[in-house]
């Protein structure tokens, strides 16, 4: 008879440790051409973050800013950049 090589022991997952969300969704009205279209801001670090990105549908550049409180998007403001 064949030796057999014992099974090796099932093992139970270990809990994952919940990582922070890289980045989020997030639909909003561009304040030019009034279509909607979505950003994707990065959400892996609680904070204020601002910075200018141009409109997908339009190419104008859009002012954007939101605080970022437990890998969740608080306060998201897009505005012209002219204000």
């Amino acid at each position: 008879p064949e030796a057999r090589s014992p099974k090796p022991e099932a093992r139970s997952p270990k809990p994952e440790a919940r990582s922070p969300k890289p980045d989020m969704e997030q639909p909003f009205i561009c304040p030019y051409c009034w279509q909607q279209t979505s950003l994707v801001l990065e959400v892996s670090e609680d904070g204020p973050q601002a910075y200018v990105e141009d409109c997908e549908v339009c190419s104008r550049p859009l002012a954007v800013a939101f605080e970022v409180v437990d890998g969740e998007v608080e306060d998201l403001m897009v505005d012209t950049v002219d204000g």
